[in-house]
């Protein structure tokens, strides 16, 4: 199967089950005009982990433990438009 953004469905399940392996709970994808974006995340006594994938692009992202979620996931989504944008442009203009 192949999500609309072009993601085939192997390549989710992979990035669910390494998120998984890493101590990560996979928690949302995006539908964006990028492409999907996976997201998921770990929390700790010390800290807020986010991560983001997509296409062949992925980031962690730390928080401190007294972070807010809402504001933590808005970080991550702006990280991941922002690295995708700007990766578009430059391999568009390559």
């Amino acid at each position: 199967m192949i999500h609309p953004s072009g993601m085939k469905e192997t390549v989710l399940n992979s990035l669910i089950e390494a998120a998984k392996k890493h101590g990560f709970i996979p928690i949302a994808t995006a539908e964006t005009k990028f492409g999907t974006i996976f997201f998921a995340r770990k929390i700790t006594s010390e800290r807020i982990t986010y991560m983001w994938a997509a296409r062949n692009w992925g980031r962690t992202i730390e928080f401190t433990a007294s972070s807010s979620l809402e504001t933590c996931e808005q970080i991550a989504l702006e990280d991941a438009l922002g690295t995708l944008m700007l990766t578009t442009e430059v391999m568009g203009h390559a």
